[in-house]
C-alpha cells in the first residue's frame, strides 16, 4: 500500500509540474511562430522589391508593408496571435505583388517583342518598297538612256542627210553650166519631075493603019532631100 501511495504521489507531482509549465511552452511557441511569420513576410517583401513590385504593383506592395509593420507592432505588445495573422496577411500581399509584377514584366516583354517584330516587319517592308522604287528608277533610267540613244541616232542620221544635201548642193554649184545642143529638124521633100518621052530617029514607014494601044511611058521621079536646121534658144 505504501508503494502504491508513493507512485500516486509521484504521478501527481509530475502532472502538476507539466500543467504548470504548459502555458509557458505554448507562449514560447506562438512567439516563435509570430517571429517566423514576420520574417517570412519581410523576405517576400524584399523579393518583391527586387522584381520591381513597388512600381509594377504599388498598392499590393504597400499593403504588404503595412501588414508587416502591424505584425511587428502587435508582437511587440504581446499580441502573438494577431501578430501571426498580420504577418500572414503581409505574406499574402507580398506574394500577390510579386505575381503581379512578374505578369506585368512578362506582358511588357511580350509587348516589346511584338513591337520589335512589328518594327522589323515595317523595316522589311520599307526595304522591299525601296528596292521596288530603285528597280523602277533603274528601269526609267534605262528607258531614258534608250530614248536618248535613239534620239542621238536620229540626230546623227539627220546630220548625215543634211551633210549629203549640202554636198550635193556644193557639187551642183561647182559643176560647169550645161549648154543645150541646138535642136535639128530634118524635113524630107519628095519632088516629082516629068521627063519628056524620047523620040526615035528611025525613018517613018507608012504601013497599013492599025490601031495599036500604046502604054504611057513611065515617069521618072527624082527624089531630093532638103535639111532644115532650126535652132531653139
Amino acid at each position: 500500500m505504501r508503494y502504491f501511495a508513493s507512485i500516486t504521489r509521484t504521478v501527481s507531482v509530475s502532472a502538476l509540474i507539466a500543467l504548470s509549465t504548459l502555458p509557458t511552452s505554448a507562449y514560447a511557441g506562438k512567439h516563435s511562430l509570430a517571429v517566423q511569420a514576420i520574417a517570412q513576410a519581410k523576405g517576400k517583401i524584399d523579393a518583391g522589391d527586387k522584381v520591381n513590385a513597388g512600381s509594377q504593383a504599388p498598392e499590393l506592395q504597400a499593403h504588404a508593408r503595412a501588414s508587416l509593420s502591424s505584425a511587428q507592432d502587435l508582437l511587440s505588445k504581446g499580441h502573438k496571435d494577431e501578430a501571426i495573422s498580420a504577418a500572414r496577411h503581409a505574406s499574402e500581399f507580398a506574394d500577390q505583388a510579386i505575381i503581379s509584377a512578374e505578369n506585368s514584366r512578362t506582358a511588357s516583354e511580350r509587348d516589346r517583342r511584338h513591337d520589335a517584330q512589328d518594327t522589323a516587319a515595317v523595316a522589311v517592308q520599307a526595304a522591299s518598297d525601296a528596292n521596288v522604287r530603285t528597280s523602277i528608277a533603274q528601269q526609267a533610267t534605262a528607258n531614258a538612256n534608250a530614248s536618248a540613244d535613239d534620239a542621238n541616232r536620229r540626230a546623227a542620221l539627220a546630220q548625215q542627210a543634211t551633210a549629203d544635201a549640202n554636198a550635193r548642193t556644193d557639187a551642183l554649184r561647182a559643176a560647169p553650166p550645161v549648154v543645150a545642143a541646138p535642136a535639128t529638124t530634118t524635113t524630107t521633100v519628095a519632088m516629082v519631075q516629068d521627063e519628056p518621052a524620047r523620040t526615035s530617029l528611025a525613018p517613018v514607014r507608012h504601013t497599013a493603019r492599025r490601031t495599036v494601044g500604046h502604054r504611057a511611058a513611065p515617069r521618072r521621079v527624082s527624089k531630093s532631100t532638103t535639111t532644115v536646121t532650126t535652132t531653139h534658144s
